[in-house]
């Protein structure tokens, strides 16, 4: 990733997700995902296409991936938020164990 020039968000958020279940498709919406300490610091937001009900399993691999790639921001009180179109929080996913 580095060198790259993309955001942390915009790099992982290419990840491939199995958005339906069981050959249902269930209606997309717009979510807004950035990584935060749900204080001071918020990264630039990115927007996915997500089925509401895979958003904590996306926020999950998201965190996970971020993790391998930027060790950097463990034990810095950082996680993956995401956000419904309203601006409600859908989900929040620690980077890292928390103490």
């Amino acid at each position: 990733m580095s060198g790259s020039g993309q955001t942390p968000l915009i790099y992982f958020s290419k990840l491939e997700l199995g958005l339906s279940h069981f050959g249902f498709l269930n209606a997309m919406q717009l979510f807004t995902v950035n990584i935060t300490d749900l204080t001071e610091f918020d990264s630039p937001p990115c927007e996915e296409w997500l089925e509401r009900d895979v958003v904590p399993y996306y926020a999950k691999l998201l965190a996970r991936d971020v993790c391998r790639a930027m060790p950097d921001l463990l034990n810095k009180g950082m996680c993956i938020a995401v956000y419904d179109e309203a601006g409600l929080v859908i989900s929040v996913v620690p980077l890292d164990s928390l103490h």
